[in-house]
Parts: structure tokens; sequence; C-alpha cells
């Protein structure tokens, strides 16, 4: 016997098949919202709520089945849209489960709203808030996925929302993340149910200051192109440290140093010695689905660290006030790092890095002085790591009377490693 994976929308009528599939089942798995559906139309079935141990319901199918019951597990809408139905595949295989779903919830909220849904981008902010979105925790913030896509000029975003990271909360985040101006906020709530209520393209500063019942869905559409590229920003573009403007790491060596790095959207990367935060901040926008953790050991610089931030929208991006490598301990393990400063203790950090980096990893270090040079491949090759090294020496156009000349930045040297795959 193989599981049976329901879909089911609160007032709207069950399909046939969903009813046959009840009166045969001895046990039904569901939310607590699902018990007077199993009362009625599966007599014959033992009901038994699993919130509180999700997780577990494949091997709880699996028992189930093995001891002689016809399973059931009934969920809301399509079970295949973030639903229980993805666990179950992945445990039973393709062939040994039957779903049969409904109208997702996306569906009927694009629907009562009238938003057009074949090109949207869709999220879900469901999971555990601890505490509302901001810097510190964005890069594992239920609210990340839908921020992320907002960054990106996605439109329209369609998102599951939870307690903690509802509309009221993306709102608050798009003003944060100086995106307010760009979308309009629409709001499908408790569809089905009672109480239902709709909400239209309302600013999101209204959002902000509505408390909308749950569960609801959040649809964001875009009223202005996003103008920012993926990366290779005008040094010009970033708020720096005055007076002594500069403390950046210059558009050429980011170029590089990003291509060194050969990020995928789902890498977690390390910016140690952000500064004026310019590598992390292009690599947010270069790892979509991943995050960076930037250290940057002087609070002047963190605080314009921050401006920049907000000012380029990096919903995956925190940053830590601390000398590297104290505080690393607390970032996931790196697919990729950069080293832009080590703050005296360069061969220590080389050494913490390579052994936290994950395999296949990248790590990619820039040094203006030899003597840094020279500790950073001398430790490279303490530790077996196969480096190699690129200098760079740029200059740019500046205008002398009527005419234009070169003038040389300083000398970049960037040491890269890439760590043996598993």
């Amino acid at each position: 016997m193989n599981p049976t994976v329901i879909g089911w929308l609160p007032g709207e009528p069950l399909l046939p098949a969903v009813t046959d599939a009840l009166a045969q089942a001895t046990l039904v798995f569901g939310a607590k919202g699902f018990a007077p559906l199993a009362e009625r139309f599966a007599p014959n079935a033992r009901f038994e709520p699993f919130e509180a141990w999700l997780a577990q319901l494949p091997e709880r199918c699996a028992r189930a089945i093995a001891q002689g019951e016809r399973v059931v597990v009934a969920t809301t809408g399509d079970p295949l849209f973030h639903g229980a139905a993805a666990a179950l595949l992945a445990h039973f295989g393709p062939d040994a489960v039957t779903v049969l779903p409904e109208r997702s919830s996306v569906q009927l909220a694009c629907a009562r709203l009238g938003i057009p849904w074949h090109n949207a981008t869709l999220v879900s902010a469901h999971g555990k808030v601890r505490e509302p979105w901001s810097w510190k925790n964005a890069p594992h913030h239920p609210l990340r996925p839908v921020l992320v896509a907002a960054a990106h000029n996605r439109s329209p975003i369609v998102a599951l929302t939870a307690p903690g990271a509802g509309a009221t909360e993306i709102a608050s985040a798009l003003t944060e993340l100086s995106l307010a101006h760009r979308y309009r906020i629409s709001v499908a709530a408790r569809i089905g149910l009672d109480g239902e209520a709709l909400w239209r393209d309302l600013e999101p500063s209204q959002a902000a200051a509505t408390a909308f019942p749950h569960p609801h869905i959040a649809i964001l559409t875009s009223t202005t192109p996003g103008t920012e590229a993926a990366f290779g920003w005008d040094d010009d573009a970033y708020a720096q440290r005055q007076p002594e403007k500069g403390l950046i790491t210059k558009r050429e060596v980011r170029a590089v140093a990003l291509a060194l790095l050969a990020l995928t959207p789902h890498d977690t990367v390390w910016d140690i010695g952000a500064g004026s935060g310019s590598v992390g901040l292009e690599a947010a926008r270069l790892t979509p689905e991943g995050a960076v953790w930037a250290f940057e050991k002087n609070a002047d610089d963190v605080a314009i660290a921050l401006t920049n931030a907000r000012r380029f929208h990096a919903a995956n991006w925190t940053i830590r006030h601390t000398k590297a490598p104290a505080g690393l301990e607390e970032a996931p393990d790196p697919n990729a790092v950069f080293i832009g400063g080590s703050g005296g203790e360069l061969a220590e950090l080389l050494t913490y890095c390579w052994q936290r980096i994950a395999p296949g990893g990248r790590l990619v270090a820039t040094f203006v002085t030899l003597e840094n040079l020279a500790t950073a491949t001398a430790a490279m090759t303490a530790l077996d790591a196969p480096w190699h090294a690129t200098q760079l020496w740029a200059a740019r156009t500046k205008p002398i009377l009527a005419m234009h000349r070169f003038a040389a930045e300083n000398p970049v040297w960037l040491v890269a490693a890439t760590k043996e795959p598993s």
C-alpha cells in the first residue's frame, strides 16, 4: 500500500477522488484543522495531527503502512507547493505516492486580487521567527527569500507568509532596504475561511501600519524598474570613510576577485576585512539563494558598510564588528572566502579559513605589500593549498589640460586557491 496525499481548501467541495481516498483510509495525518474533515469523510480512520513531528512524517507513514494501515496525508491546497508531498516523494519514490491536489492558495489569491501570475516569483516566508528582520539576522530570517526577490526587482512576488513574517513585516523591511518606493503590496487573507479579506495596492507605509490576519498571502508588484547591475559598481557609488576616502577594493580588483571566487547562486560567502563592504555587497547580488557574512574590526567602517547595504538593497548580507578570526565561529562554513584585510594575523586567519571552507570552495585574498604577499604564499604552501597569484596593475584616465593621461593605481596581488572536492 502507498500513501495518498490530498489537498483541501476550506469552504470548497472535495474532489471525488479525495472523498474516495478518505473513505478507504484507516489513518489520516494532517494539521489540527483537518480533524472535522476526517471525522466526516473518513469514519473508519484514526486522525493524528502532525504539527509537533512534521519532519518525521515519511518515517511515520512508512511504519503505519508496514503495519497494514491505509494512510492519507491531508494538506491545504496543492501538496506539491511547499507542502508535505515533496518529503514523501523523496522518501517513497515518485511511483509510490498518490497526490491528489486542489487549487493552491496562490492560485486563489491571485484570482481574488486580479493579478496574473504566470511570470510570478513564488517564495515562502514560512519558518520560526525569533526576532524582526535586521542586518544581524538577514541570512537566515524567514523573510530573506521575499526581500532578495525584491532586491532583484522581481514582479510580481507572491509570498506565503507566517506570523512574524507577514505583509506588515515585509513592508517594514522594504523600507529598511530602501525598496519601499519600488513596490506596492496586495494581501489576500483567510481565503475560504470566515473573515476572508482583501487589500489592493497598498503603499508599504500603509502595509507596515496594518495588522493583517493570518493566514495570508502577500503579493508585491513593482512600480519602478531597478537599475543596479549585478556587480562592477562605480567606486563613487559607495559611501567611504572620510577624510580617508578610498578605503575600498577598487572596481577592477573587485571584478577579478569575484571572477576568481567563481560564485554560484547558493554559495555562503565570507568577506573578511570588509571595509566599505564593496566586495561582499556585490557578492550578495551574485548569490541570491545564498548569503554573505561580512566581518570588520573598525566600527566606523561597519557603519559605512551598513549605509552601502541599504543603498544596494543587500537582503542576504550581514556584518559583524569583530577582528577575525574572532567571531567567525558563528558563521556557517563558507563556499567562498574573500580576505581584504587581516588585522596583522594573516597566517592564522588563512589557516582558519582554509580549515573551515567547504570542499570545492574557493579562497581569494588581496595584498598591497610584498611582506603580506610573502606571508600568504608561505601560509598557503604550509597548508598544502594549491594556490596561484595574480598581479593587477590598473591605470585610469585623468584630464590634463585639454587632453587625458593615464594615472596608475596601486598594484594589487590576488592569491587564490580552490579546495579539493570531497
